[in-house]
């Protein structure tokens, strides 16, 4: 395709982008407005054709909706190229500025994360979240490119053990397992690292989990931002290896919500049922971490105890048994290791009533 080609009643102008699955250029209409068209690149490919429909249909049904970047025509028909157009957006890199205020990146995140997490609830999830498909349409921050859209009447392409999603921006089990992962906690990991870049005003994100403790990675080390600590938290919580240990969507789009709200009016509110959700999203993590450890330390005790009764208290009185010119005032102390859990107490084992007490710290042989 050259500069001057006709697609439908569009003319190209000039190229914007180039993606996995199709080419972007600026155009315009019969009435000289301009907007940007989308060119599949192999219409060959029976998967690339069907992702292709796939993003129309979305776009078509589930996806008119505010902020989505919507559809404003489409060419399906297979007799020469196929192509849809959508109006010209300005990327969220442009838009927020070289310099952009951290109060304002997290505004256009968290407006971005409550478009999300509306259409996870539906079961749709994006699968390409980077800042080149965050865009600013009018006066309200949008999503863009759903050439990798989830959604329940969309056709299922997904191949195992093909990688699928933004390189840098992609969670460790769509490299794997596309085809089961959890999209929408796909989504997470990708809208985390996006916050991270956007932030830090840098061009890709560092691989793996975000580490506030390290000062290359920690946003407390380059904002002085009231929020920069919890914004470290959330981002790590969101980009763990482990899917289920990840906020969802709803959780992400209601903390950083609780972040843009002024001290004064939080302090004031006469809503009280707002502030406790605003409270509880930003500590439901850390109130299920305390639960999972509680519930991990009971199971260890309880193991702990088991063992005990099952294997030390039997392995003393048969020992007892043997050793009849044995004894010690004191029981033997049976103690957890303190690298299992420190907080547990050492358990008491004895011989059974009227069997000799034997220690091997403590006695002394009859005569």
């Amino acid at each position: 395709m050259n500069p001057g080609d006709k697609l439908g009643q569009w003319h190209l102008i000039e190229t914007l982008g180039r993606g996995g699955n199709g080419e972007v250029w600026r155009c315009t209409g019969r009435d000289g407005a301009e907007a940007a068209i989308k060119v599949l690149l192999n219409q060959r490919s029976p998967e690339r054709l069907g992702r292709f429909r796939n993003e129309i249909s979305f776009l078509l049904g589930p996806g008119q909706r505010p902020g989505v970047v919507p559809i404003l025509d489409h060419d399906l028909s297979g007799r020469g190229k196929v192509w849809y157009v959508m109006p010209l957006a300005v990327p969220i890199r442009t838009a927020l500025g070289a310099d952009a205020v951290p109060e304002r990146v997290v505004h256009a995140v968290a407006v971005i994360a409550e478009t999300l997490a509306g259409l996870a609830a539906e079961g749709i999830s994006h699968r390409d979240l980077k800042p080149d498909n965050l865009l600013y349409l009018g006066d309200a921050w949008s999503v863009g490119d759903f050439g990798l859209v989830k959604y329940p009447a969309g056709q299922a392409l997904t191949e195992h053990g093909r990688k699928l999603g933004p390189t840098d921006f992609m969670a460790p089990e769509m490299r794997e397992s596309p085809d089961t992962a959890d999209p929408e906690l796909a989504d997470v990991y990708s809208i985390a690292k996006t916050l991270w870049v956007l932030l830090a005003g840098a061009n890709l994100p560092f691989p793996g989990r975000h580490r506030p403790d390290d000062d290359i990675c920690r946003l407390t080390a380059r904002h002085d931002y009231r929020w920069a600590p919890h914004l470290d938290l959330l981002i790590e919580r969101c980009t763990v290896d482990v899917p289920g240990e990840r906020p969802r969507m709803r959780e992400v789009a209601d903390e950083l919500d609780a972040m843009l709200k002024p001290t004064a009016q939080v302090a004031t509110a006469e809503d009280l049922e707002d502030l406790e959700r605003r409270i509880a999203a930003m500590t439901e993590w850390h109130r299920r971490r305390d639960e999972d450890r509680d519930a991990f330390n009971n199971r260890i005790a309880q193991a702990w105890r088991r063992l005990v009764e099952e294997v030390a208290q039997p392995a003393l009185d048969e020992l007892a048994r043997h050793l009849p010119n044995f004894n010690t005032r004191h029981p033997v102390q049976v103690a957890m290791p303190e690298r299992w859990s420190p907080d547990l107490p050492a358990t008491s084992v004895a011989a059974k009533p009227g069997a000799p007490w034997f220690s091997p710290r403590r006695h002394r042989r009859s005569s």
